[in-house]
């Protein structure tokens, strides 16, 4: 097809320098064109009708843009086109060569059997558009599925950046043009409910800066959406729209994590940064040390009694190495977070497994956000306090049941403290008046902060013991899920 094409061009070209139209209005193409003549003994041609011309150029676009479309069907490394279009591509072919030797002979020919070539022309033109309508759809296909395994590629490849990612996943036609707009704190949706306002107040604690892109539906191209369903989410039982999906990516455009909304949801941001890539109790050994060598030299000072100065040395020349290697350490770690993210799926891991008993400094942690519930709860378990959180909308349940539990932890001589975490704004007011128990979760965004966090952190618990190939049935004999769902239950309940 190749040379076919070639040859093909040299033919036509020779006519156009033979138009003597065109020779007339050039006085170095007309020389050209003189010279070509003589040199094939031929005399310039006599320019056909416009009309002619015009379904000449028709059938060469036809012949141009099938040619193509047949190229690319055949060279199809990410999809294979169905057997009947795989055996239309030689019928094709031979379209392709009559179409170009009818032309051929229409350029070669006088005015008068051009106007006979017409109608073959037509003809010709009309049976491709009817083979390009067969191959369009396939082609398309396999354009997008090319789109797909590109984009999956750059994904999942070291080679790539984020901004080749960008340009494969948004619909970009300039490199400086700008796709991203930094949203103000104080913008909403206006279909938000009360509750979607304050969970993407949270979500945005969890980042430096929050950048929206311009205009999603023209701007997301449709292998990006395909790639998110089937490759980040394939087992998602969730209909699109109903729940936030936030990616985690690196500088290299990597997936850190393929939805760490309920990581951002849990763990505050500082600790995650001081509880997860870091050089840690290193900097206890010196006294370990000392005792160490002080009790192997113990009685050596009779015969040497410098023995404490040497030590002393020792222990001080040990010390300054090992700061000096922790340093060093800690500075090339700080050089890689540089260039990553704190919302990864293995800063999850290692934070899960840094808990490995259920107690209720989990649900209760002491981040700043946390203040009001966190610092209490955490002062009663070191003081092995027995605490109880409790809720419910009944009045008279709620009234009955402290007074029930102080009386058992009198018999039982138990140090209880009771803690109301409900959503019942009445309620919350009365025991707050009456000082019925401890009601620190003092609004709704609050309480909406202590159950959302909760059920986040039961679905980071459920990723963890995921990525870590814990089968499914073993779920139940997590300790740490299963006091997270027994907490959930009583929401629900409620």
């Amino acid at each position: 097809m190749v040379i076919m094409l070639a040859a093909f061009s040299i033919i036509y070209g020779e006519y156009i320098l033979l138009d003597s139209r065109l020779c007339e209005g050039s006085p170095k193409l007309g020389g050209l064109a003189e010279k070509l003549g003589f040199l094939r003994q031929h005399n310039l041609v006599e320019t056909p009708p416009s009309y002619i011309q015009k379904v000449v150029v028709d059938c060469l676009n036809s012949v141009l843009e099938l040619t193509k479309c047949v190229v690319e069907l055949k060279q199809c490394p990410y999809y294979s086109p169905p057997s009947s279009i795989i055996l239309a591509l030689p019928m094709a072919t031979y379209w392709i060569a009559t179409t170009l030797i009818n032309v051929s002979a229409a350029c070669a020919c006088d005015a008068h059997f051009k106007v006979l070539h017409q109608n073959e022309l037509e003809e010709l033109s009309a049976l491709i558009a009817k083979i390009l309508a067969m191959f369009s759809p396939e082609l398309a296909k396999k354009k997008a599925e090319e789109s797909f395994q590109i984009l999956r590629h750059a994904w999942y490849s070291n080679s790539s950046n984020k901004i080749q990612l960008f340009k494969l996943m948004f619909n970009v036609m300039d490199d400086d043009e700008a796709i991203f707009q930094r949203r103000i704190f104080h913008w909403y949706n206006a279909a938000w409910t009360t509750e979607d306002e304050h969970h993407f107040e949270k979500v945005k604690e969890g980042m430096h800066e929050l950048f929206v892109l311009k205009d999603p539906q023209r701007r997301l191209l449709p292998q990006f959406t395909r790639f998110v369903k089937e490759e980040l989410f394939p087992n998602l039982k969730m209909r699109w729209g109903e729940e936030a999906i936030l990616v985690s990516i690196d500088r290299k455009g990597r997936i850190a994590h393929p939805n760490v909304m309920h990581m951002i949801l849990t763990w505050n941001y500082g600790y995650i940064e001081k509880n997860t890539i870091g050089v840690q109790r290193l900097y206890n050994i010196t006294p370990l040390v000392a005792k160490e060598v002080k009790e192997g030299t113990s009685g050596v000072n009779r015969v040497v009694p410098e023995i404490d100065e040497m030590i002393r040395d020792f222990l001080h020349d040990m010390h300054d190495r090992i700061n000096d290697w922790a340093h060093l350490v800690e500075r090339k770690i700080e050089k890689v977070l540089d260039e990553s993210t704190p919302y990864h799926s293995d800063r999850e891991k290692d934070l899960w497994q840094q808990e490995t008993t259920w107690s209720l400094h989990l649900p209760v942690p002491k981040f700043q956000s946390y203040q009001a519930i966190g610092k209490l709860i955490n002062v009663w378990i070191q003081e092995e306090i027995y605490i109880f959180l409790y809720g419910g909308n009944g009045m008279q349940w709620v009234q009955e049941f402290p007074s029930k539990v102080r009386e058992v932890g009198s018999i039982t001589q138990l140090n209880i403290e009771l803690v109301y975490v409900g959503r019942n704004k009445k309620i919350r007011r009365i025991i707050d008046e009456k000082r019925m128990s401890h009601s620190p979760l003092h609004n709704s965004t609050r309480v909406w902060w202590f159950w959302t966090r909760l059920q986040n952190m039961f679905l980071s618990r459920i990723h963890y013991l995921d990525v870590t190939n814990c089968p499914v049935k073993e779920y139940k004999n997590d300790e740490i899920l299963q006091g997270l769902n027994g907490l959930r239950k009583h929401e629900y309940n409620n």
